[in-house]
């Protein structure tokens, strides 16, 4: 409430939520794509992925996370040196955030 009037937070607040939307539905489609796992009859999808765009939308999925245990994220994601690969945008995108969960989990374990 009290950022109401700024722009720039109130489109940061909206890009965060769009995040954090895709990133639920990507998890509701993954517990829909069990039933294939399981079968053996999963797809993964081979498309052209924009590796820092992915990854900047993984440190918006647990940026939330990271302000509620009063930890500090420092992300230096420019000038990769392989910037685009070939793959599933959604089980790559699912391995980072939870390697990034795990690592809060572990962070806030270890600060005690």
């Amino acid at each position: 409430e009290k950022n109401t009037g700024d722009p720039t937070k109130i489109q940061e607040c909206l890009d965060k939520m769009k995040v954090a939307s895709w990133h639920l539905l990507q998890l509701v489609n993954d517990v829909l794509d069990m039933s294939k796992l399981e079968s053996g009859r999963i797809d993964l999808n081979q498309e052209p992925i924009n590796l820092e765009k992915l990854l900047k939308m993984c440190v918006f999925v647990i940026e939330g996370q990271v302000v509620e245990r009063n930890l500090e994220l420092d992300v230096q994601i420019e000038n990769l040196e392989h910037p685009h690969l070939i793959g599933s945008e959604l089980y790559i995108n699912q391995i980072i955030v939870n390697i990034l969960e795990m690592l809060l989990r572990i962070r806030t374990l270890a600060a005690g």
